[in-house]
């Protein structure tokens, strides 16, 4: 165990909920240790069942790429839409684009007015001075808006609906 592990663990122990993000962050990206998506996936849930809002954002993001864990876009987008509520900063902008990635992506969770909705939660939360990946992000949701009201009408038009699986039409 790291130096810099004992101290987070110790931040745990005092009540500081951050320490799960850390030691989660530590090991997805390998800082310090080994690179384990599991053992990162473990430490972002503790903290997700803490409250960590962060935590959730993270999990969320993991359990969508399956990375550490099987891939699960129904606790992706849980965990997605919790932190798109209870974050307060342009990471909200990641986790509302998470969803509505889902809602867009998802045959079982396809819902354009939703996903909609939270593209525009993301612009709202994105603050345009800074250059990040939720910035970057940003632009794809702009894509997606137009795309999403081409589809709309298709679909009210159209007498088959449009059912195209995820895997086929983003390989």
């Amino acid at each position: 165990m790291t130096e810099r592990e004992r101290e987070l663990r110790q931040m745990i122990k005092d009540g500081d909920d951050a320490g799960y993000f850390y030691l989660g962050y530590m090991y997805e990206l390998g800082e310090e240790v080994e690179q384990d998506y599991a053992k990162a996936a473990q430490w972002y849930k503790k903290g997700a069942d803490a409250g960590n809002p962060t935590c959730k954002l993270n999990l969320g993001c993991l359990y969508i790429n399956g990375d550490g864990v099987e891939a699960d876009w129904d606790l992706g987008l849980k965990y997605s839409l919790e932190a798109s509520e209870e974050i307060a900063d342009e990471s909200a902008a990641v986790a509302s684009i998470n969803a509505a990635l889902l809602y867009r992506l998802s045959d079982k969770h396809r819902d354009y007015d939703k996903c909609e909705e939270m593209c525009l939660r993301a612009i709202e939360k994105t603050r345009r001075d800074i250059v990040s990946s939720a910035w970057r992000r940003f632009w794809a949701i702009i894509r997606i808006l137009s795309h999403l009201t081409f589809l709309k009408e298709w679909e009210r038009e159209s007498s088959a609906p449009w059912r195209r699986d995820a895997r086929e039409q983003y390989p």
